[in-house]
């Protein structure tokens, strides 16, 4: 499979602060690249070295085999990026003005009402930027990314404000567009959507990758598939919950213990020494183990959907 994005451990400092700190990773043809992390982590700086609005203090970029600096002029054409509100697009001018400008830009766009159409947006044409809501600035700004008909998208955040139905719409074109050997990259506060989503996901925190692949290899390099939320009338011993076979990780919150092991027989096992210790639950919940999970046990931090975190 063709690589379309090369990374190599690329530095960006802001004075002492290292916002990007020595992050490597490649992306590939028909791929959606998802990065997710807490504000602050480096995703933005990251895609910004990436389509060369900055420049890293260190290391190496290379976009569908181009410089993003030094080879700027032919690489534009190709790439897509999603404007922020704010980004620099008057308030007084309309929607179906701004599509048919940007998609004067380029020698093969696409059609600009038809994306209108699938970004629920038609109704929308004469109306002005600054009347527009939330959610119908963020998929305008998706829609002008898309016109120029790039190989290579970039998304920061692109279905923040969208209700469930708009999300689920979104994800299906960015399937459809990717499978005609087009790629995407996408930050996401959104843990679910990415895990359902990206076929590959990248972990940031304070600057660094920590971890990268799919949900499935990602859960099994931590060694977790099953998680078991356990509440009890005090608070158990982590130590011999951690000896019991299967078990591998434990998250404690006084009364509420949740484990996270392999196998769909988890809960037997703690069910198992909860009766050996004479200990009766108050509740327990089992259910798969999650990329929000994996966040947690890799970062110490549970993910919010505003892209804070909530510390332990």
């Amino acid at each position: 499979m063709e690589t379309v994005i090369v990374v190599e451990d690329i530095i960006k400092r802001y004075g002492d602060l290292a916002a990007v700190d020595g992050v490597s990773f490649e992306v590939y043809e028909k791929e959606i690249f998802g990065i997710v992390g807490p504000n602050g982590a480096g995703k933005t700086t990251t895609i910004e070295c990436i389509e060369g609005i900055r420049r890293p203090d260190s290391g190496g970029i290379q976009v569908l085999g181009l410089d993003p600096h030094k080879d700027r002029k032919q690489l534009l054409p190709r790439i897509g990026v999603q404007l922020q509100e704010g980004a620099g697009l008057p308030e007084r001018i309309k929607v179906d003005e701004t599509m048919r400008l940007f998609a004067s830009f380029y020698d093969d766009s696409l059609p600009w009402q038809s994306l209108l159409d699938v970004f629920n947006l038609s109704e929308a044409r004469s109306r002005y930027y600054d009347r527009l809501s939330g959610g119908q600035k963020r998929r305008f700004q998706v829609a002008l990314a898309l016109v120029g008909k790039p190989d290579l998208l970039f998304l920061d955040e692109p279905t923040t404000g969208l209700d469930p139905h708009g999300r689920n719409r979104f994800w299906q074109y960015m399937r459809e567009y990717c499978n005609s050997s087009r790629s995407i990259i996408v930050t996401t506060h959104y843990l679910e959507e990415a895990q359902d989503n990206c076929d590959t996901i990248a972990i940031m925190d304070k600057g660094r990758m920590v971890a990268r692949g799919t949900t499935s290899e990602l859960l099994a390099a931590q060694q977790i598939d099953t998680r078991v939320a356990i509440t009890t009338a005090s608070p158990l011993d982590v130590a011999t919950l951690l000896a019991l076979p299967k078990v591998t990780h434990v998250r404690q919150d006084g009364n509420r213990s949740e484990v996270f092991g392999l196998g769909s027989d988890l809960h037997r096992v703690i069910l198992s020494h909860l009766e050996e210790k004479d200990i009766a639950p108050l509740k327990m919940e089992t259910r798969g183990a999650t990329l929000n999970d994996l966040y947690l046990l890799i970062t110490g931090t549970e993910y919010s959907e505003n892209g804070g975190e909530t510390c332990e």
